[in-house]
């Protein structure tokens, strides 16, 4: 197998598929090396990582539930969307939800 070509430094199945990333890329995801997460993902231990569902036992990775832009985990915004101007509470509106009144730039409950 040949060598692992930068920035991956370890690698499997070719010397692009990354399993393992040089400091200059350090996060990875999709076998594939990035300065940050990309969009719709999260951070943990320096790996990205998107929402995970069980089923029967298999992961299937999926992005951030639209309109998180990023996300801590499945439904934890970290921002937003175009057009979704307002983060309250780890979730993105257009307008202050039911029961909250605009301040400043956010939400405050009544």
């Amino acid at each position: 197998m040949p060598a692992c070509t930068l920035p991956c430094t370890e690698c499997s199945g070719g010397p692009t598929s990354c399993t393992n990333c040089d400091s200059s890329l350090p996060y990875l995801y999709s076998n594939d090396c990035y300065p940050s997460c990309p969009t719709n993902t999260y951070e943990e231990s320096g790996a990205c990582y998107g929402i995970n569902c069980i089923v029967t036992l298999i992961f299937i990775f999926i992005d951030c539930i639209s309109p998180c832009q990023s996300c801590t985990n499945d439904l934890n915004c970290q921002t937003c969307e175009a057009g979704f101007t307002i983060l309250f509470e780890q979730r993105c509106y257009t307008t202050c939800p039911p029961g909250t009144y605009a301040y400043s730039s956010s939400c405050d409950r009544k």
